[in-house]
């Protein structure tokens, strides 16, 4: 059974300009407007997909062409819908035709990673000047059973002769997730070198298709790093690890990597 607890927020204000739009292309609203924004403050996956269902009612819908919605990870990390529009013609979940009360919907499946996602409302006037509406958070609950990530496959050499002024490391690994590859919070590593010292910072590997990745979203994870001569010549040990949306961390690889 859908659990949902639903909360409405009254928004009644002069609607600001979409943070990402360039002031000079936004004219300001010459009059205030009542909104009441319903989103559901939080979802429960319980075996199958749950609706989530976003309204916007205003005190008028003249001058607005288009309303829809955006989905993400609070981190902007993962991406569910770039534009869901909204109706109010009576149909796809809408009650009423014509009471300037927008509706639209989106289903949150197992494949989605459980956490806080940002609902922004956005609408477009007849002139073209887009307005944001509101930003809610839905707490997405999915009770499946967290597994934590696997990581396999690395790719690396064993020993770099460093030309001038630089030379090439390509390092490359797969990462997977019985949760889906969307739980997969990051892929790492942390190195040390010859003389046993490491700054423990964690370097991030990639799989967005830039910096050495080839394929964006298939779970090979990449990156490219620069040695240069004046680096510390010997040994260094490359510490691999993934870490997905519960903190859960995947198995560790060490790898040795011989720069002379």
């Amino acid at each position: 059974m859908q659990k949902t607890i639903a909360f409405f927020v009254l928004l009644i204000f002069l609607i600001n300009a979409c943070d990402n739009i360039p002031d000079s292309v936004v004219d300001p609203m010459e009059e205030e407007l009542s909104v009441s924004i319903s989103v559901p403050a939080q979802l429960i996956y319980d075996g199958s997909d749950k609706e989530l269902k976003v309204k916007a009612s205003f005190s008028t819908s003249k001058n607005i062409k288009d309303t829809w919605f955006t989905v993400k990870y609070y981190d902007g990390s993962y991406n569910v819908a770039s534009k869901v529009f909204m109706n109010d013609k009576g149909q796809d979940g809408d009650f009423l035709p014509d009471d300037n009360t927008y509706t639209g919907s989106i289903n949150l499946t197992k494949d989605d990673p459980r956490g806080i996602y940002d609902v922004e409302i956005f609408f477009i006037t007849d002139s073209d000047v887009l307005k944001k509406v509101s930003v809610s958070r839905v707490n997405f609950k999915n009770y499946e059973e967290n597994i934590a990530p696997i990581i396999s496959d690395l790719s690396a050499p064993d020993t770099i002769v460093v030309q001038s002024p630089k030379s090439i490391i390509l390092l490359s690994l797969k990462a997977s997730d019985q949760n889906g590859l969307s739980d997969i919070q990051s892929v790492y590593f942390t190195s040390t070198r010859p003389d046993g010292t490491s700054s423990g910072n964690k370097i991030y590997m990639n799989d967005a298709g830039k910096d050495g990745d080839y394929n964006a979203g298939d779970g090979i994870y990449s990156l490219i790093i620069e040695v240069i001569p004046s680096n510390q010549k010997g040994t260094y040990r490359f510490d691999f690890n993934a870490e997905d949306r519960s903190g859960a961390k995947s198995n560790l690889i060490s790898h040795n990597i011989v720069l002379k």
